[in-house]
């Protein structure tokens, strides 16, 4: 896929093409649409000679906790540790408002480069240079279309992303799942981390109540910076709606078509997924002829088209309860990078207080999760709305 096609794809999604004097064609976004951009494809932010993307800034967990008998494994990205293991403010939107003032604010050019094999992809300080001699280079981002391909694959992802997030889902590329072998059913399965995952819980209506979601759905990556983005209101959820999984492999040709399948059959196997599709470009009708269980995903005329499979999945509703519960619990974390880290503490605090725990001086990440878990729901968004 040349770098025309991807600008032919982004103008198809309503975002506009520029000419620009020293890089040819490149694609204008506000400033939501280019973290979102970021966020999934890594493309970097040229606001120093290193570049920034926040695609590992809200990391949380790996594992999803039915794959691991219901325990939580806290993984450091939107909150770090330090040297003995307490919690400290990493990735929050206070944090990266402070480092990147410019990164929540103005319209975004995007630089579609190549980068042929076995050239260097160390190519911001080049392009930071290049635009500093006449503009401001805070307003463009670097993404590097890789002549192996590899680039591209996150970039379908970025496409999954815009389709289901229309469709009102919430959506996660590089979905937590679990790494080592789980065995169900009397059957051991590999680990693996499936590309995209597209999703729906009780959750969602409270998202919507507070004004964080509209018609439309997120990817949950937005949530720790979701109030650059929206006025967080209160109000009253509906609590009407109910768990939905869809589990998606990304390859960027069609000689990868049994690769994909044999991931997408082993995440099946666990009977959590409601429907699993593969996303690759050049996919045609004859294509997985004998994998009728797969929705079917694919470019046609510069737009991600997609054919639902017919098939029901065998599907465990008790696995499927324990997930919602964990997906809740990774969405309240989650918005929590919106407040100060100081709010975060005082909300540790008072959960310990409630609970007639023992004071501590310092926190750790099984703290947070503790707080997390006991925590209602209700309790925890008053909590939130009254501090963002």
């Amino acid at each position: 896929m040349n770098n025309q096609d991807i600008v032919s794809i982004l103008n198809n999604l309503g975002f506009e093409k520029v000419a620009d004097s020293k890089f040819g064609d490149v694609v204008t976004m506000n400033c939501e649409d280019a973290y979102l951009f970021s966020l999934v494809t890594g493309s970097s932010y040229l606001f120093s000679n290193n570049g920034f993307t926040p695609k590992s800034c809200y990391e949380v967990f790996i594992h999803r906790s039915i794959f691991q008998e219901n325990n939580y494994i806290y993984s450091p990205g939107l909150f770090n540790r330090d040297m003995d293991i307490n919690l400290t403010e990493g990735n929050s939107f206070n944090y990266l408002n402070l480092i990147y003032p410019k990164l929540f604010n103005g319209d975004k050019k995007i630089i579609i480069t190549n980068i042929k094999k076995g050239n260097s992809s160390n190519i911001e300080r080049e392009y930071f240079d290049l635009i500093s001699k006449s503009d401001d280079p805070t307003d463009y981002l670097l993404f590097k279309n890789f002549q192996t391909g590899s680039s591209l694959e996150p970039f379908f992802e970025y496409l999954a992303s815009k389709l289901f997030i229309a469709k009102g889902y919430l959506v996660e590329n590089q979905t937590p799942w679990f790494q080592q072998a789980y065995k169900y059913k009397g059957e051991l399965l590999n680990g693996g981390i499936p590309d995209f995952s597209y999703f729906s819980t009780s959750i969602v209506d409270n998202l919507k109540a507070y004004g964080i979601l509209g018609e439309s759905g997120l990817h949950i990556g937005m949530l720790p910076v979701i109030k650059a983005f929206r006025e967080v209101k209160n109000n009253t959820p509906d609590n009407t709606l109910s768990y939905y999984l869809g589990i998606c492999e990304v390859k960027s040709s069609r000689s990868s078509i049994k690769a994909a399948v044999n991931q997408l059959t082993k995440y099946g196997k666990t009977e959590l997924p409601n429907s699993l599709g593969i996303i690759i470009p050049d996919l045609n009708e004859s294509d997985l002829i004998n994998n009728s269980d797969f929705d079917k995903f694919y470019i046609n005329k510069n737009r991600l088209e997609y054919l639902k499979s017919k098939s029901n999945l065998s599907i465990n509703r008790d696995s499927q309860k324990i997930d919602e519960k964990w997906i809740n619990d990774y969405i309240k974390i989650l918005l929590l990078g919106n407040l100060k880290f100081s709010d975060i503490i005082d909300f540790l605090e008072e959960h310990r207080k409630v609970n007639k725990l023992e004071a501590i001086k310092k926190y750790g990440a099984q703290h947070l999760l503790d707080a997390i878990i006991t925590t209602d729901d209700d309790v925890f968004f008053d909590y939130l709305i009254k501090n963002i």
